[in-house]
């Protein structure tokens, strides 16, 4: 069925008898039956010169369709009878105010806490985010192109250097250097043709050199190539190809293990000493460590350097983590002096040191532990899981602790960054100074998806007006909540063996869908989800949901081209029953809206759009198609997310009347002054458009620097403020835009 652009006739449900018409009211959205003539939408045309007559008796005005083409199709758009007699309003101006989430799923050694502060620094996607835990503010370093891989810190936090991946695939991955303070780029490392394989694919470790005059970086290519550049003129010092390992997990700077300029390198297979000398370009193999007695494990996860106490004289020791569950002190030949955690199979993700006396580990089952040390021997080790909904332990940072009275270094709080893209503080509350694993606060300090995210919903608080909420769901099967102007997360929710893809919520009521076709109705009680109903809605997975704007209905729209509609009674607690399905589409559908109030005959009326272009109108209550698509032309939409609606194709459409690509997603803000949408072949740009557009256009292109992917977006108010807020699927974060 091509709907209001072309309607295959054969497909459709035929309407009601020939003696019918519609009276359009132009001051209300109602849209009532009257006798006369119901035509078909080629009579429509010839309103444009002809104007109507109404059921009074009264000449309408013309009626002027605005034709245009995205894709290869031509559409027909019926515009509001203000819509000619509007003033273009200025195009805000967007900032980026908050990232929500953190790239631990697939990156390791990404979190660094700047010299005497409690600003931590990590990244997400494209962006690296300096975020101040006392004040509760971040900033961003939005640069790179690419997807950032890495990141290192002066030892005097002052400056950082982060690495990419190419931006475009035939080009070279880079390395920027840039302050802290104001975060201004010094530098932007990259190989050209005449200096080989330095970075070519990916870059994977960085680390300063031991004087940090200099930067080490590891390419992700075959072989894998360790390069210096210089800080100073930002050339290239030296390169050499370094291992054949299929994976490096990092480098570590031996500053205070070593008197000499040397490097750990590690990773599958691999744990090697290496000496740079930047001021002589060298870059020599010193040895391979040995496991002596140890099984070699296949990849060594973590190393650091760890303060220890030995006969009353303090000393730096390595210790290192593997994938067989190890934990082992080692000697200054480099060999295994102390195993620390006999290896029990669960992989060491990550080390800490909190104190001379204690070490912290982190592994891949959310398994935390803290051994007690004795100067280089294990004395006790204590151990906790955080809880499954934020996977496993990925980095380990401990943050200076300012109260102890132990008379020691002991750092009793420490952030945590997770698998499940979740970044959580955990402090100790022991009260003798020995941390204990069992003992101890945590706090979600922010967190995002490990899959694609892909559906999102903004609410009020319902105990609070001035909270304003938002949902994010994902293919991982979590359900995450924001507090939008605490920047923080509210709650988080884990639906096992489910990948959720589509969301929306009517307090007190939360309806997901999933890929599985089933739909899921939830009392929400924060911080917990009590199940009403649980259904199966088609074969295909549920695309789009929405709620009516009473909150009487939602309805369910799924990729077999059905919308299901279901009523919530409240008679004996709270249930909801099947009402209607629409079945007129031929192709997935890719969203839905409601009608702000009813439009015909005490019903509202839903907006649906397919991703072949289908765009019809039906009576969201009979489910009868309205194909007379003039009639509607000034209902107001609770929601504005169709594509082919008329906000979002006008807009997309500005410059030419035509648009090459596809809207991957679009939203209108609740005052109707502006349009954001996503279109394909844009380098996934968001445009920002100023609405209603009839007489000139304005338009803001942003680049958002979190993700290659943005599945959602949404316009909402906070604090009389447009926010913008947009998912990421790629890196599964969510980002947070003022539109000022």
């Amino acid at each position: 069925m091509k709907g209001l652009f072309g309607r295959k006739k054969g497909n459709a449900k035929e309407t009601d008898s020939p003696g019918q018409s519609l009276t359009l009211d132009n001051s209300s959205d109602s849209v009532s039956m009257a006798s006369a003539n119901y035509g078909t939408i080629a009579k429509g045309v010839a309103l444009t010169n002809n104007g109507m007559t109404g059921a009074n008796g009264l000449q309408e005005k013309a009626i002027r369709p605005v034709v245009r083409k995205i894709g290869d199709h031509k559409i027909i758009l019926w515009p509001p009878d203000e819509y000619f007699d509007t003033v273009t309003p200025k195009v805000r101006e967007p900032s980026l105010e908050w990232v929500y989430g953190y790239s631990g799923f697939s990156h390791r050694n990404n979190i660094v806490l700047l010299h005497d502060t409690a600003i931590i620094v990590y990244f997400v996607g494209r962006i690296i985010v300096l975020y101040n835990l006392n004040a509760d503010t971040q900033r961003h370093y939005c640069e790179h192109d690419g997807i950032v891989q890495c990141i290192s810190v002066m030892s005097n936090g002052t400056i950082a250097a982060s690495g990419q991946q190419p931006a475009l695939e035939d080009g070279p991955a880079i390395v920027r250097v840039w302050t802290v303070d104001h975060l201004q780029t010094l530098h932007v490392f990259k190989s050209d043709a005449s200096m080989g394989s330095a970075l070519r694919k990916s870059v994977a470790a960085l680390s300063f050199t031991k004087e940090e005059d200099a930067i080490v970086a590891i390419d992700d290519g075959k072989p894998r190539t360790m390069s210096v550049w210089s800080l100073e003129t930002g050339q290239m010092l030296a390169s050499k190809p370094c291992t054949e390992s299929p994976v490096v997990c990092g480098i570590l700077c031996l500053r205070a293990s070593s008197k000499d300029p040397l490097y750990l390198v590690y990773g599958r297979n691999l744990m090697e000493i290496w000496k740079i000398v930047p001021t002589e370009n060298k870059i020599d193999f010193v040895k391979q460590c040995v496991f002596g007695q140890i099984p070699k494990p296949s990849i060594v996860t973590s190393v650091i350097e760890a303060p220890v106490v030995v006969d009353g004289m303090p000393r730096t020791v390595l210790i290192s983590g593997d994938s067989d569950g190890n934990v082992i002190l080692w000697s200054d030949e480099m060999r295994p002096k102390n195993v620390l955690q006999n290896g029990n199979k669960v992989p060491v993700f990550t080390l800490c040191s909190l104190s001379p006396s204690h070490v912290m580990i982190g592994s891949r089952d959310g398994q935390m532990g803290v051994i007690r040390l004795a100067g280089e021997s294990t004395v006790k080790i204590s151990k906790n899981k955080i809880p499954e909904q934020y996977g496993g332990l990925r980095m380990l940072t401990p943050m200076k602790d300012s109260n102890s009275d132990t008379g020691l270094d002991v750092s009793l709080s420490v952030i945590a960054g997770t698998t499940a893209n979740a970044l959580l503080r955990v402090t100790f509350t022991t009260t003798n100074g020995e941390p204990e694993a069992d003992q101890h606060d945590m706090q979600a300090v922010t967190v995002g998806h490990f899959d694609e995210a892909v559906g999102l919903s903004t609410y009020v608080h319902p105990e609070d007006n001035t909270r304003t909420m938002a949902i994010t769901v994902g293919m991982d099967g979590n359900i995450n909540c924001f507090d939008l102007a605490k920047h923080a997360p509210a709650w988080r929710t884990f639906l096992k063996d489910s990948m959720v893809t589509a969301v929306d919520c009517y307090p007190p009521f939360l309806v997901v869908g999933t890929s599985d076709a089933k739909l899921k109705l939830f009392h929400l009680t924060e911080p917990e989800l009590t199940l009403i109903l649980q259904a199966s809605v088609g074969k295909e997975k549920v695309a789009c949901l929405k709620f009516s704007p009473d909150g009487t209905f939602f309805a369910v729209a799924s990729q077999d081209g059905e919308v299901h509609i279901f009523r919530l009674e409240e008679t004996e607690g709270v249930s909801a029953s099947f009402v209607s399905k629409f079945d007129k589409h031929d192709y997935p559908v890719i969203a839905i809206d409601w009608s702000r109030n009813p439009a015909r005959d005490g019903h509202y009326v839903i907006h649906s759009n397919s991703y072949e272009f289908e765009n019809l109108l039906w009576d969201a209550l009979t489910t009868e198609f309205l194909e007379e698509a003039h009639f509607y032309r000034n209902v107001k939409w609770l929601t504005q997310n169709c594509p082919f609606g008329f906000a979002s194709a006008t807009s997309v459409t500005w410059d030419n009347n035509s648009l090459e690509g596809n809207v991957v997603c679009t939203d209108v803000s609740p005052t109707l002054d502006m349009v954001a949408a996503v279109v394909t072949g844009q380098r996934n740009q968001i445009g920002l458009y100023s609405y209603p557009n009839a007489n000139v256009a304005v338009v803001k292109r942003m680049q958002p620097t979190c993700s290659t992917t943005i599945t959602s977006l949404k316009l909402c108010y906070l604090n009389n403020t447009l926010y913008l807020l947009c998912t990421h699927g790629g890196d599964g974060s969510v980002s947070q835009w003022a539109l000022r």
